[in-house]
């Protein structure tokens, strides 16, 4: 039984270390993506109708469309 519950606190831990790494790579992406000069804009292409994920201040700029006030704007 102390086993099992060994094998549980290591997985939850590692599910949490995993979790902490792939937000900071996420922060680490915007922020790329803020510093071109040029419009990105990125789209789920598997959703219906290509929803936009993110779109950075230059491209808004360049459409008239307002920015994405998050780092997914999920519309």
């Amino acid at each position: 039984m102390l086993n099992n519950c060994a094998e549980m606190v290591v997985r939850r831990l590692e599910a949490e270390q995993f979790a902490g790494a792939h937000a900071g790579a996420a922060h680490t992406l915007l922020r790329s993506l803020e510093a071109f000069k040029r419009g990105v804009l990125l789209c789920d292409m598997a959703a219906r109708g290509w929803r936009i994920l993110y779109a950075n201040e230059a491209w808004s700029k360049a459409t008239g469309a307002a920015p994405c006030s998050t780092a997914l704007c999920g519309t």
